[in-house]
């Protein structure tokens, strides 16, 4: 095995451990959390199913190669949701924060 194949198979599991981590806080903010109440929690929830959508991509990606699989179509319908999903939750994010900010400025909050 070369250095390469040796990180990208450590690359591999500190992906599965991320995913975990991203899909757990995701499940639980939008299961335990009351996330809808604010814009800014609203955003952060959203954020959070972008990253999930993200690391499930790139998770499949990692199957898909050590399994031998070909589901290169399915796969690809799923990379254009997931990018679509996290440039609208990035916006939303930004947005709500200037909104946030300005409000603060005129002393509204």
């Amino acid at each position: 095995m070369t250095w390469v194949e040796v990180v990208a198979r450590v690359g591999d599991w500190v992906l599965l451990v991320a995913s975990v981590g991203v899909l757990t806080f995701t499940i639980s903010y939008g299961v335990r959390s009351n996330w809808r109440v604010y814009p800014e929690g609203r955003a952060v929830f959203w954020l959070a199913v972008a990253l999930s959508s993200l690391t499930l991509l790139v998770f499949w990606a990692v199957i898909d190669r050590m399994a031998g699989w070909d589901t290169g179509d399915a796969r690809t319908v799923f990379r254009a949701v997931a990018y679509a999903t996290v440039a609208v939750a990035s916006w939303r994010l930004v947005v709500t924060v200037w909104k946030a900010q300005r409000s603060e400025r005129n002393g509204s909050r």
